[in-house]
């Protein structure tokens, strides 16, 4: 079962969450020990939402979802972007479609418009079709020299 981890427990799973929104986050260096400090703030400041997913025993971690609110000063519209999910353990599509649906039931719950994720996984990208995700946009960019 995935579910939404409370602050007072962020320092319990750390380690495992700082490895996978390193593996999630295409950063290095400097910039990604910014992005890991500004989240674990943001995870303990309630400005972040952590999500996990335990073994049935649950002995050990398998998932680990985090998710932010963002408000579009424009439009005045709320979404709920998943920035970061990570699985320590291959998962059946039936997991995946399950943890969705909790992110789909929290963002509900606090009347999100819509739910938002960026990624460049192919793996992601296939998941993301399979749970209803749909392209809006595409970010396009280039390193100025």
């Amino acid at each position: 079962m995935f579910v939404r981890s409370l602050s007072t427990q962020i320092p319990y799973f750390w380690d495992a969450i700082k490895f996978g929104a390193s593996k999630t986050a295409e950063l290095s260096g400097s910039r990604l020990q910014l992005y890991l400090e500004d989240l674990l703030i943001a995870l303990l400041d309630g400005r972040a939402q952590c999500f996990i997913r335990m073994d049935k025993d649950k002995m050990r971690l398998q998932t680990v979802g985090i998710s932010r609110i963002n408000y579009n000063k424009v439009t005045g519209e709320k979404n709920l972007n998943i920035e970061s999910l990570y699985a320590f353990e291959k998962s059946s599509l039936e997991e995946w479609m399950n943890d969705f649906e909790t992110f789909k039931k929290f963002a509900k719950q606090i009347n999100c418009e819509r739910i938002t994720a960026y990624t460049s996984n192919p793996r992601i990208l296939a998941l993301a079709d399979k749970v209803g995700l749909k392209e809006l946009h595409k970010i396009l960019s280039m390193e100025v020299e």
